[in-house]
C-alpha cells in the first residue's frame, strides 16, 4: 500500500464527488500542530484521494503501522497495490533515514491520516522562577533570572510519532507540546548555561550568546529522541539577585580602584581620585 503523485495540484469541490474519500486538512495553524483524519468506517478505500498542503506532512497509518508518509505538498491516490513512495519535500535524503529508523508499532487497529505541522512555532515563553546558579568566568558564583522566548518545530515525524503523540488522539495542540517538553527544555537551557560558562561567557553576554545557547539545546534533545528541534532561543533578559548584585558591584568597584590607582574612603566607603573626599571631605592619606 502507498501514495501516488497526481499531476494536479488543485480539486475543485466538485470533483471530489468522483472518489469515494476525498482527505485532506484545513485545522493545522500556530496552535494546533496534529491532526488525526479518518474515514467513516476507519478504512481508506482504494484509490482514494490524500491532499498535502504547504507546511504539512501526511504519515499513513494502518493497523498501528506507517504505511507512507509525504512531506511534499500536492494531492496523491492512496494505492492498495503499490509500495511505499516516501515523498521527501522538504527533507530530502534525511526523510529516508527517518523511515529506516522508524520502529514504532501503535495498539490502533484503525486505518487513518496524521497530518503533522511543519511551520516554526513561535512566541513561546520561558524563564526562571527562582534565582539560578551561573559559574560566570569573572563573577565567580552568580545566581541570575531570567525570561525569554523560544521557536521549535517538529524536524523528525516519524520520531515524534513514536516518542509523544499517543496514536488515539485527533488532535494535538501547541499547548499540550510545551507542556510535554517543559522538563527536557529546561534541563536542556540548564545544560547549556553551563556549557556557556565553560566557554567563559559573562551572565551579562548570554543575550547576545542566542546561536550558540540554541546549539547546545539541540545537542542535549537530540540525545533524548523526541523528534524536536529548537529554531531559536531568544533572552530577553536576566537579573542578578540582590546578594550577587552586591558582589559584582564590589569587584567592579575593585577593578576601577586597580585601573585608576585610586582608593576607597574609609569613612564613607566613596570611591576616592584626590586627596579629599568628594562625598564626605575627608583628608585621604597618599
Amino acid at each position: 500500500m502507498g501514495l501516488i503523485k497526481s499531476p494536479f495540484t488543485s480539486i475543485t469541490s466538485t470533483l471530489h464527488d468522483n472518489w469515494e474519500d476525498y482527505i485532506t486538512c484545513n485545522e493545522l495553524n500556530d496552535e494546533i500542530l496534529v491532526v488525526k483524519k479518518k474515514t467513516k468506517d476507519g478504512v481508506i478505500s482504494n484509490k482514494s484521494r490524500i491532499e498535502v498542503k504547504p507546511n504539512q506532512i501526511a504519515l499513513i497509518f494502518s493497523n498501528g503501522k506507517i504505511l507512507d508518509a509525504t512531506a511534499d505538498a500536492g494531492i496523491y491516490t492512496f494505492d492498495k497495490s503499490s509500495s511505499p513512495t516516501l515523498y521527501p519535500g522538504i527533507y530530502g535524503r534525511k526523510f529516508r533515514e527517518f523511515w529506516d529508523n522508524f520502529n514504532y508499532q501503535g495498539t490502533n487497529m484503525e486505518q487513518a491520516i496524521f497530518y503533522i505541522s511543519t511551520k516554526e512555532i513561535t512566541d513561546n515563553k520561558f524563564g526562571s522562577s527562582s534565582p539560578v546558579f551561573y559559574s560566570d568566568p569573572k563573577y565567580e558564583n552568580v545566581y541570575i533570572r531570567y525570561y525569554g522566548v523560544y521557536s521549535f518545530k517538529i524536524d523528525n515525524p516519524f520520531t515524534f510519532i513514536s516518542n509523544i503523540l499517543e496514536n488515539q488522539k485527533d488532535i494535538y495542540t501547541k499547548e499540550e507540546l510545551v507542556n510535554f517538553l517543559y522538563t527536557d527544555f529546561a534541563k536542556a537551557f540548564d545544560l547549556s548555561l553551563k556549557k556557556c560558562a565553560s566557554d567563559r561567557v559573562i551572565f551579562s553576554d548570554l543575550v547576545n550568546k542566542q546561536s550558540l545557547i540554541t546549539k547546545y539545546m539541540n545537542e542535549t534533545l537530540k540525545e533524548n529522541s523526541k523528534g524536536i528541534e529548537i529554531v531559536n532561543v531568544n533572552i530577553q533578559k536576566i537579573v542578578p539577585d540582590n546578594e550577587s548584585r552586591i558582589n559584582i558591584d564590589n569587584i567592579k568597584k575593585e577593578e576601577m580602584v586597580q585601573k585608576t590607582n585610586s582608593k576607597f574612603c574609609p569613612n564613607c566607603g566613596n570611591l576616592v581620585t584626590g586627596k579629599f573626599c568628594s562625598e564626605c571631605g575627608m583628608k585621604i592619606e597618599q
